[in-house]
C-alpha cells in the first residue's frame, strides 16, 4: 500500500471487465457502480444517485416535449459514455433500453460536456439530479412522470484492508459528504 491510499473512481462496462481486467484491483479503494461482487473485496454502499432526462427550453420548442420513454426514439440523445469516446470503459447505458439508433446518440466523456450540450439545445441528456450546476440552470426535466433511474455507488476495498484506520476514515468522510448533499 505504500505511503498513502490509492483511490480510483471508474465506471466499468460489464461485470467481466471488473473481474477479468481487474480494474478495481490496481488501487486500494474503488468508488463507483458495481455489476458483480468479488468475495475478496468489501463493498460498502455510499449512496443511490438519481438520474433523469433533461433538455433546454429551446430544444423542447424546436423538437417537441417527449412524454413517454418511447418518445425518446424521436430525439437526439446525449450520453456519458467513455467506451465510445476513448475505448476504455463506459457508464450505465441509460439509452440502451429504448433501442436508440447510434446515429441519434452523441457520446461524450464528460458530465459537464453532457450538461453544456443539453443547455445549448443539442439534445436530451440523462443527468444526475444532484449536480449543483443543474439546479441553477434552465434545463427542463422531460419525463417528469417516470421514476428517476437509480445508480447505487459503492466504496470498495480489499478484505485485507478491513481494519485499516485510513480506509475507515476515508469511507466515513465520503459517506458523510454524500449523505449531506
Amino acid at each position: 500500500m505504500g505511503e498513502g491510499i490509492r483511490l480510483r473512481r471508474c465506471i466499468p462496462s460489464t461485470p467481466q471487465e471488473v473481474v477479468n481486467k481487474e480494474i478495481l484491483y490496481d488501487d486500494d479503494v474503488y468508488i463507483g457502480e458495481i455489476f458483480k461482487k468479488d468475495p475478496r473485496y468489501v463493498y460498502k454502499s455510499i449512496k443511490d444517485f438519481c438520474y433523469n432526462f433533461y433538455a433546454s427550453p429551446e430544444y423542447i420548442v424546436k423538437h417537441g416535449h417527449p412524454k413517454i420513454i418511447e418518445d425518446l426514439k424521436n430525439h437526439r440523445l446525449i450520453e456519458f459514455n467513455i467506451r465510445r469516446v476513448s475505448g476504455f470503459c463506459k457508464s450505465t447505458d441509460f439509452f440502451e433500453f429504448i433501442n436508440a439508433e447510434k446515429k441519434q446518440i452523441i457520446s461524450i466523456d464528460s458530465t459537464m460536456g453532457e450538461y453544456k450540450l443539453a443547455k445549448a439545445g443539442v439534445g436530451i441528456a440523462c443527468l444526475c439530479e444532484e449536480l449543483s450546476f443543474l439546479k441553477e440552470s434552465n434545463l427542463i426535466p422531460v419525463l417528469k412522470d417516470i421514476a428517476p433511474i437509480t445508480v447505487e455507488t459503492f466504496f470498495v476495498f480489499h478484505e485485507s484492508l478491513r481494519g485499516n484506520n485510513v480506509i475507515k476514515s476515508l469511507f466515513s468522510e465520503i459517506k458523510s459528504h454524500a449523505s449531506s448533499n
